[in-house]
């Protein structure tokens, strides 16, 4: 069996351990909350400049899935994404 000293040892490592898993992933929580509040900002504007477009009209939500609004979309998902990781 393991001493006194030895057990607060493996205690205090595992401790250790668990409160840097623990800041890990409420690191990961907070970057994936900032890329879903880009994200939703991000659609938010691509349906402004949508309906923009077209004055007078209103024009159904499923057309921002049109190619070239998916790549513009995607385009500033990377950019913004690229721009968070490196930071």
């Amino acid at each position: 069996m393991f001493t006194d000293k030895e057990e607060m040892f493996v205690f205090m490592s595992r401790l250790d351990f668990l409160e840097m898993e623990n800041k890990k992933l409420r690191n990961k929580v907070l970057h994936m909350s900032n890329q879903t509040a880009f994200l939703e900002r991000s659609l938010q504007n691509m349906k402004s400049l949508h309906f923009a477009e077209v004055p007078g009209t209103v024009k159904s939500t499923s057309s921002l899935y049109k190619d070239y609004d998916l790549k513009l979309f995607l385009s500033l998902l990377f950019s913004h994404s690229s721009t968070v990781l490196s930071n």
